[in-house]
């Protein structure tokens, strides 16, 4: 008994000996794995350490552009983000955001311990290179306990996202709409009212309440999949490379490492001039359908702009018939013939006044000879003076001159409206009765009649009646240099003219007692019919005005002529009746009828250029309108306009006063101590997109967003009469996907009548200032930019600067933009019925679009929606990063090693507006970090926003 007591004590013992220890063993091992995992985070977070001051270092500078290796064709780890100067061309990055050192994305993948994948299938579709892996960095230690010499204890690595290539999903429209406000209406239109559009390139609603809840709660986009039965998350999945949850952009310009200049507050000073216009945005015209503007000369001396708001010469001619009083009778008679027509250039209505023309540099003497027709008879000679008879006061250079009186009949001159002045009916005589021309006329045919008191000095009486009619042939010793001046009644000059050079008068023998024009001109405006192709489009806009028609100088390079050679033009006047008289843009048969044709001033062939601003700018490319004493016309943000490189300098931050409580739609405040700046300093640009990004789902989802963010657009537009013409009342247009030359005034030059027979086609293009693009247009488009980004990146790298992406690409774009060569390639891919610049109004009949009328869809008109959300370098950034530990092993054993423990975590860095070190920036400006010096070290500082742990199931 006592010996099984004994043994029962020693199992007992030896039990509770062997318990302890499996206890003690298995602490042990739970401590080494938590252990093994916290180290695995340690790493990770020092991955993310280095990640973030590698991020620091490359991208800080404003001098930076950022886009991914799918840019330099790379195929093995297209989305890693690479980074390049903006001071050193080529295609050759300063480094990619990946860790690895000097890894190179066009290798692919090897499936080797020392790489790991850190984008997998929760993420983004695994196919078609989704997937992103990156070389790890090992961590090695000399003074591993037991170990001798160098032992690797972990690994290291991180992946770099750039957010800012991609499309944002956030809520589509700005808050406050009212789509029953004029302001609203053309709020979209201006730029930076609506964020990126997706239809239904998404695969689920996302403008539906429930998603919009998931996307305000969530950082990173591969969250939003879960939040909200309303989404789908494989189609999530599938757009993981296109969309994020979000892309804030500092308001930097790149190319000259600063801060860019707000508009809103400082274009004065920015630009000189841009002032000058403020007064046209007054409360009852941004409130107005369709406001009236004044006629005015203008503020504006010396600079770049002008302030000029006037009617445009578009048309005139001056004819002189010299004849006998009788058919026998030796006294002379002139009678002077003259018309001239002027159009409203814009797409706003002007205020009626009546205007003054005063036209100088007629010629002095011409010789008069007299003969009999068919025989050797001299009636005699004479010599009259032209600018004794008529030039009765003087132009604004002193030199003899005619004035003419333009009365104007009608309360307001309607835009794009051509009007026609001549002579008053009948044979009259006196300057009173003939310096008041007839206002809109329905002829060119009168005269003003004068006796010089010559007579024809000859020894032989004058025959009547045929055979032997009597003749008379003119010649001049002086060319004909006629100047336009078209003044207010106040003698403010509004524009002057010098016409091409007439030579000296030389004519034909004439009949001496006939009252038809002996000789004289006939000038018109450059117009459309002198360019076009065989399509029936005109180039005129680009390739034959010579430069904007709101100009106070015209020289004669602005002009044709229908005799260039000499002023013996003797052909009766006339209207657009002709093959090539019709095609013209300006010109209008005054003749009166009761039908509305293609050639009668009337609503429906109206034509206008230019807006006038009635609300504040919003966009840079609002500013194509302005009016420029030399260069282009609509002369910022195409491939021949001259100031590109405001895209990069300026910004709109829109209504005064900027405030962070009431922030513009396109901006976003910064919340951080101590206040919110009111400069650029102080706001991030919203949903900010990389102009460098190749792809094509993220452009189609920013083109369906332009203006209505995907969803429809309605406007108010003036409806006419289509049997008179006459104004009948308002009614309204819907449309998606619009594009806008005319943002602010789309709705006064809309209505078009639906018989075709009333106007003439070409002309249509010039009076809607607005389309709207179908989705295969859009994606079609979009494909193409990003492939045109991608061909440009392969040869030169990325863009440096949005003025670079904007300027013609001869080599790669055949002298055109990459948005002008991209539109132009998809055009040409497609059938005519589905083309971007094509008219489709009749579509049984479509029709070219003149290059760069109000209706052709420009870069220009792409830029007015974009520019305040495009950038071509990104500031926010998605880190992913990897930790492990492993038993100390070998460098050249790591290979074949197995992690003890793994770690992942996800972090959204921003970058800010403030700097890391002042010795970066320079002094003396309106905030400490507003410019940067030439090479600076840091440059704006990164932050970490946001950071969370992933399993790697949620990879």
């Amino acid at each position: 008994m006592a010996l099984l007591l004994v043994v029962s004590l020693l199992a007992l013992v030896t039990l509770l000996v062997v318990s302890l220890a499996v206890l003690t063993r298995v602490e042990t091992q739970i401590s080494s794995t938590v252990t093994a995992r916290a180290q695995a985070r340690q790493n990770a977070l020092l991955a993310l350490d280095v990640a973030v001051g590698r991020l620091q270092m490359l991208v800080g500078p404003d001098q930076r552009v950022t886009g991914t290796a799918q840019l330099l064709g790379a195929t093995g780890n297209p989305h890693w983000t690479g980074v390049w100067r903006t001071d050193f061309a080529g295609n050759i990055p300063e480094g990619w955001l990946v860790s690895g050192g000097g890894a190179d994305p066009a290798s692919a993948p090897t499936g080797d311990r020392r790489e790991t994948l850190l984008v997998g299938a929760f993420t983004t579709a695994a196919g078609e290179n989704g997937a992103v892996t990156v070389p790890v960095e090992l961590l090695t230690d000399t003074n591993v306990l037991g170990y001798a010499g160098e032992r690797v204890t972990g690994a290291f690595g991180y992946f770099v996202s750039d957010e800012g290539v991609k499309a944002t999903l956030s809520a589509n429209r700005a808050p406050g709409y009212d789509p029953d406000s004029p302001v609203s209406q053309r709020a979209p239109l201006m730029g930076g009212t609506y964020a990126v559009g997706f239809d239904d390139v998404v695969g689920f609603d996302v403008t539906a309440s429930a998603v919009q809840s998931a996307l305000a709660t969530v950082e990173t986009a591969n969250q939003f999949v879960s939040l909200s039965e309303a989404i789908d998350a494989a189609a999530g999945r599938a757009h993981g490379h296109d969309y994020t949850a979000g892309s804030r952009g500092v308001l930097v310009d790149s190319p000259r490492g600063r801060l860019k200049s707000d508009l809103s507050t400082d274009g004065a000073t920015a630009i000189p001039g841009l002032n000058a216009f403020t007064d046209l945005m007054t409360e009852t015209r941004r409130n107005a359908l369709s406001p009236v503007y004044p006629i005015r000369a203008g503020s504006l001396t010396g600079g770049a702009l002008t302030d000029v708001i006037a009617p445009i010469i578009t048309q005139v001619g001056l004819q002189f018939s010299v004849h006998t009083i009788s058919a026998t009778s030796r006294t002379l008679e002139t009678r002077l013939r003259f018309f001239v027509e002027l159009a409203n250039p814009f797409s706003s209505a002007l205020e009626a006044e009546p205007l003054l023309l005063v036209v100088s540099g007629l010629p002095g003497n011409i010789g008069i000879e007299s003969q009999t027709r068919g025989t050797t008879e001299n009636h005699g000679g004479a010599t009259i003076n032209l600018e004794d008879l008529y030039a009765l006061h003087t132009a604004s250079d002193g030199s003899p001159a005619i004035e003419f009186d333009l009365p104007f009949d009608e309360p307001t001159w309607a835009p794009g409206r051509v009007i026609t002045w001549r002579n008053q009916s009948g044979d009259t005589r006196g300057e009173a009765a003939n310096r008041e021309l007839v206002f809109d006329a329905s002829t060119r045919t009168s005269y003003w009649e004068e006796r010089p008191g010559v007579a024809l000095d000859g020894p032989d009486a004058l025959h009547s009646g045929s055979p032997l009619n009597s003749e008379l042939r003119f010649t001049g010793a002086d060319d004909w240099e006629i100047r336009l001046e078209l003044q207010r009644q106040n003698g403010a000059i509004l524009a002057t003219h010098t016409l091409p050079l007439f030579y000296a008068v030389d004519t034909a023998w004439l009949d001496a007692n006939s009252t038809i024009p002996d000789f004289g001109m006939l000038a018109q405006l450059v117009d459309r019919s002198g360019n076009q192709d065989d399509e029936g489009a005109s180039s005129w806009i680009v390739q034959g005005l010579p430069g904007d028609l709101r100009r106070r100088d015209f020289d004669e390079t602005y002009w044709t002529t229908n005799d260039p050679e000499s002023a013996s033009y003797n052909t009766a006047f006339s209207g657009p009746n002709s093959a090539v008289e019709a095609r013209q843009l300006f010109n209008r048969d005054p003749v009166d009828r009761d039908y509305l044709s293609y050639y009668q001033p009337s609503y429906n062939s109206d034509v206008a250029l230019y807006e006038l601003p009635r609300q504040p700018w919003q966009s840079v490319g609002s500013l194509q309108h302005l009016a420029f004493t030399s260069g282009p016309t609509y002369n910022v943000g195409n491939s021949w306009s001259e100031h590109n490189d405001w895209f990069d300098r300026f910004l709109f931050s829109g209504e005064l006063p900027l405030s962070s409580d009431t922030p513009p739609s396109h901006l976003e405040p910064i919340v951080r101590a101590p206040v919110a700046d009111v400069t650029a300093a102080g706001w991030w640009a919203r949903d900010q997109f990389n102009l460098n990004s190749t792809n094509a789902a993220a452009w189609t989802a920013v083109l369906l967003g332009l203006a209505s963010g995907g969803l429809d657009y309605r406007f108010d537009f003036t409806t006419h009469d289509h049997a008179t013409g006459a104004i009948a009342g308002v009614d309204d247009q819907t449309m998606r996907r619009p594009v806008g030359r005319f943002s602010q005034s789309v709705g006064e030059m809309w209505d078009v009548s639906v018989h075709p027979e009333n106007f003439q086609a070409p002309l249509r293009q010039y009076r809607r200032g607005a389309r709207a693009l179908s989705v295969a247009q859009v994606r079609g488009l979009a494909a193409e930019i990003a492939s045109n980004v991608q061909r440009r990146g392969l040869t030169a790298g990325p863009f440096r600067s949005v003025e670079e992406f904007l300027a013609p690409g001869a080599a790669l774009f055949g002298g055109l933009n990459l948005i002008e060569y991209s539109i132009e390639q998809y055009d040409a891919s497609v059938p005519e019925s589905g083309r971007i610049n094509w008219d489709q109004y009749f579509p049984d009949t479509p029709m070219k679009i003149d290059a760069a009328a109000p209706a052709f869809v420009t870069s220009a008109d792409v830029m007015t929606a974009l520019a305040p959300m495009v950038n071509v370098r990104s500031d926010t950034f998605v880190v992913r990063t990897y930790g492990e530990v492993v038993t100390p092993t070998t460098v050249a054993d790591f290979a074949s090693s197995t992690p003890v423990a793994r770690a992942w975590l996800e972090a959204v860095v921003q970058r800010f507006p403030d700097g890391v070190d002042t010795d970066d920036f320079t002094s003396g400006e309106t905030s400490p970090w507003t410019q940067m010096i030439a090479d600076p070290k840091w440059g704006r500082r990164c932050r970490v926003l946001s950071v969370r742990w992933l399993n790697e199931d949620e990879l």
